[in-house]
Order: structure tokens, then sequence, then C-alpha cells
């Protein structure tokens, strides 16, 4: 993967939500423990309770992702949450742009930003609920792993199976969370996207017709939390979370580009209303096979492949 503005990016481990959490975003709409912070690829370990540890290196701010100096996001949880301080307020938001944040993943590894395991970026965390349906040692065992048949170059594959649907309570299902923008050492925990539609990325699963979500993490639904060192490294929400808003997409066998605006995602207890914090790609299902690549947050026309960071 090539990750723009790469002097300022911070490795730290994305981790496993607290099971208690009331709700989780998924294929589903029932309430049931929320995994979205999942596991990091570069590492197993115990889940860290509270929204993770800080998430995984921010890629799309960067330099060129230039903090809110005029107040940043009101308060009211950033993107429509409860009334008060946001963690988006002031500085702790990046303003992305089109020009110079765009770029998501390509999966072309670049040493030193991928875990050498999987060749997949630290950007990127799996989670998947294994063994006793609900948060157990199996759990978070399977992760994304790098493909030499993307759409153009490589690109990433989240396969497995045995997974305690997410269609069926407690069970929470699988996915794949990519880290936008949180990074607590660097102050940063929000994007504002207002200047940007949406997403686009290309996919494929392993069988025809197979349903992921896309789920797009806001303030007001990712829940607040603190990493070891007392810092924020969640979002907004106290009750209630991970309901995302989200939409369901049915995946083609063959490689296809998908796009999902933020004014599509109508699934989930919220709304995108500037502000983002993470991407999110879940399957209920208990066999899951899809592939990733050439994802870019856009404005107007989709990207044609293939897809590059911003030039420093």
């Amino acid at each position: 993967m090539r990750i723009l503005n790469l002097q300022n990016v911070v490795l730290v481990s994305l981790a496993v939500s607290a099971i208690a959490a009331s709700s989780a975003c998924s294929s589903s709409d029932a309430p049931r423990p929320d995994p979205t912070a999942g596991a990091s690829n570069s590492s197993g370990g115990a889940p860290v309770v509270g929204g993770g540890s800080g998430g995984a290196p921010v890629v799309g701010g960067g330099s060129g992702g230039a903090p809110v100096t005029n107040g940043g996001a009101p308060a009211g949880g950033g993107s429509g949450g409860a009334a008060g301080p946001s963690v988006c307020d002031g500085l702790a938001t990046r303003i992305f742009t089109v020009e110079d944040n765009a770029f998501v993943d390509d999966f072309e590894c670049v040493t030193g930003m991928c875990d050498p395991a999987t060749m997949v970026a630290y950007g990127w965390s799996t989670f998947n609920d294994l063994g006793t349906p609900g948060q157990d040692g199996a759990d978070n065992m399977i992760k994304m792993v790098q493909i030499a048949t993307g759409k153009t170059g490589k690109g990433g594959q989240y396969v497995g199976t045995g997974a305690n649907s997410s269609k069926v309570a407690p069970g929470f299902g699988v996915g794949a969370i990519f880290n936008v923008v949180i990074d607590p050492a660097g102050g940063f925990l929000c994007a504002d996207v207002s200047a940007l539609d949406g997403i686009s990325f290309w996919a494929k699963a392993g069988t025809a017709g197979s349903k992921i979500d896309v789920n797009f993490v806001i303030p007001a639904t990712n829940a607040a939390g603190m990493d070891m060192m007392g810092r924020p490294n969640g979002g907004d929400c106290k009750t209630g979370c991970f309901n995302h808003p989200k939409k369901t997409l049915s995946l083609t066998a063959d490689w296809a580009q998908y796009t999902v605006t933020f004014a599509e995602a109508a699934g989930g207890s919220a709304k995108v209303k500037g502000l983002i914090q993470e991407l999110g790609f879940l399957s209920g299902d208990a066999a899951w096979d899809f592939s990733l690549d050439e994802i870019a947050f856009y404005k107007g026309t989709p990207p044609v492949p293939p897809i590059a960071p911003a030039a420093p």
C-alpha cells in the first residue's frame, strides 16, 4: 500500500470493542455486541475495551489534511450525536480534500507500512466471531491478506469460515475496518469529508451475490474510549453505539467498481453529516470471502484505476 504524507503516520494498533456495547454495525440491525474496532492485523492479543488504543496509521490526513482552525466541528456529537462537546471539536478534525486526501488504499504494500505477515497496511484491522457466540478466545484469528490478483496489481482478500452470523444474536459476524484518521498521539480523531461525495472501491466475492455492508464509522455512533495513555481514541457515543450509517451491496464474482455516497448510507441510527473516523466492510455470513482494491474517496465522477496517493 502507498500511504500519502508518510511523515505524519503514527503506527498504533486497532483493538476490539467491549462486548458489553449495546449494538453493533453489521448486515443485521439486531442489537448485539460490537466488534467494529477489530483486532489489529499486525498482532493478536487481548482485546482492549473502550474503542481500542487509538487506531492504525493515519493515512487520509497527513500534512495535506489541514486541521480545522475555526473551532472545528460543532458541539453535539460531531455528526449529530448527543448534546455536548465532541471529540471532533477544534484541532481534532482534519479537513479532507479530493486533491490531498482521496487515496485510501491500493494494497501495494510499502516496506515498513504494512504487516509483514499479511502484507496488508497497518491501517486495517479485522474482527471475526468464531467459536462460542460472543467474545471469546477463538475470536479475531483470521486476518485480511494481500493477494497478487487485485483489480490492478495487488489486492486484499478477507476469507474464512465458521463465524457466528450477525443475523443471530449474540453473534457479531466478521468485518474489515480501515482507520481513516484516528491518531491520539497526533491529536486527530475526525475527518471532515464535507468536500467529498463518498467512497469508491473495487470488489469481488468468492460467491456471486454475497453481500457486504459498507459502514461509515462516525463520532455519533462510535463508542467513546481512551487509550492506555488516557487520550481519547473513539467517538462521542455513550449508549446504543456502533449502529453506524451503512449501505448493503451485493457483490459479483468478478472485479467490479462500487460506490457509496455519504447520503446513501441510510442504515444505522445516524447519518453522515460531514465527519467520519473509519470505514468498515462487514459480512454477516458464517462463511465469507470478499476482496477489495483501489479504495478512494471521491467527488463527482468515481476514479478510474489505478489510483495513487497525492504527491508529497
